[in-house]
């Protein structure tokens, strides 16, 4: 059996002719117990249609009979689905060139000036230009293309989409020399945008080729340090009064580099049943970001974060590209002054492996995390 990723286009067409010659869809398992309440498994072909037949599968083990295990009869249904619309998905992995006009070489390719019209509304041409050159970089090739209609050179590069492949230069005649290419490309290549815009994401992957990096950084250190198993809401021997006018300094070294009147509700009874003593924002006007800050105070340790506009908002590629170095620099240096730890907003949303059984007790129902742990309520 050869790798699945190389399969041929022959063995390709040989499996959607095998699927095509089938019974017709949809094919559902019926397992006792489980789909129905008494009878045998099988499986109902044709839909409810019942001029169609059931499929009873048996297996033996010499000359006895032995049940079908359940996951076996859903493979073999689903199977009826799934094979058509893996092969199409299949199907797709060619990429659709389009763009490529007649030249000397290739007499049978299209003439660019057949397609000059102004039959596209401007919506859909401005939607149709931003896919063009939002693509992805396949290649830059040794030459220059030149430009059919106007003889300008015109770019040397090839972008994607995953599904279309075009010359960077088919941009310049759609916008300069109103070439219009058939609607069924545009409404192709416009539709493919859309999917990407929508499409369902996923962190997983990313958390999990990280983590090791992640689990690297020197605040882990002190996350695992300060871990009271025995207190959640601040350490043994904690010292309310000192830390709130811990950070009250801060809030007098942060409204003079700021040049504007912060506060603070750190030891106020606005915060309480916390595992943090309080925030300080820093608003939009005073920043060189342009966006609210905000950080907040950890019960242990002395430890910080910050954040960008809230707490949760932008992850860490974000947040280092959204705030300003001078903005982030100022907060940086006046933290470490009074002593305070700063930890990556990032890493605090990992789930919590620490020694408390008190705070996994607190939350039977989900995993608390190392947010939880010292930045949150409790």
């Amino acid at each position: 059996m050869g790798d699945p990723a190389d399969i041929t286009e022959d063995e390709l067409a040989q499996i959607r002719a095998r699927a095509e010659s089938a019974t017709a869809g949809p094919w559902t398992p019926f397992v006792e117990g489980r789909d129905h309440l008494a009878g045998d498994d099988f499986i109902r072909t044709g839909g409810i249609d019942d001029d169609s037949p059931d499929m009873y599968v048996s297996e033996y083990l010499g000359a006895i009979s032995i049940k079908v295990p359940a996951a076996d009869l859903d493979f073999i249904a689903h199977a009826r689905q799934d094979i058509p619309r893996l092969v199409a998905a299949l199907e797709q992995r060619e990429m659709k060139l389009i763009g490529y006009w007649r030249n000397d070489q290739h007499p049978e390719y299209p003439d660019p000036n057949d397609f000059v019209s102004d039959a596209v509304l401007d919506e859909e041409r401005d939607l149709f230009v931003h896919a063009l050159e939002n693509g992805a970089t396949v290649r830059f090739l040794m030459g220059y293309s030149t430009c059919r209609i106007c003889g300008e050179q015109n770019g040397n590069g090839e972008l994607t989409d995953g599904e279309h492949q075009w010359p960077e230069g088919l941009v310049h005649y759609v916008t300069d020399h109103n070439v219009s290419l058939p609607q069924e490309v545009i409404d192709s290549v416009c539709r493919r945008y859309e999917q990407l815009e929508i499409a369902r994401t996923s962190l997983a992957w990313w958390l999990a080729s990280t983590a090791e990096s992640s689990l690297a950084h020197p605040a882990w250190r002190w996350l695992r340090e300060y871990d009271d198993p025995d207190h959640l809401e601040h350490p043994r021997g904690f010292d309310r009064d000192a830390e709130t006018d811990r950070a009250h300094r801060l809030v007098n070294r942060l409204s003079a580099d700021f040049g504007w009147r912060l506060s603070t509700d750190a030891g106020t009874s606005s915060v309480q049943d916390a595992s943090f003593l309080g925030d300080i924002e820093i608003p939009a006007p005073a920043t060189r970001s342009g966006e609210r800050i905000v950080i907040r105070l950890s019960n242990f340790g002395q430890l910080a974060v910050v954040a960008l506009e809230g707490f949760g908002v932008h992850d860490t590629s974000e947040f280092s590209v959204l705030i300003d170095d001078t903005d982030r620099r100022t907060i940086e240096r006046a933290l470490g002054d009074e002593g305070y730890r700063l930890v990556p907003e990032s890493i605090l949303w990992r789930d919590y492996d620490g020694t408390s059984d008190a705070l996994r007790a607190a939350y039977p129902q989900t995993r608390p995390t190392w947010w939880i742990r010292y930045f949150d309520y409790l």
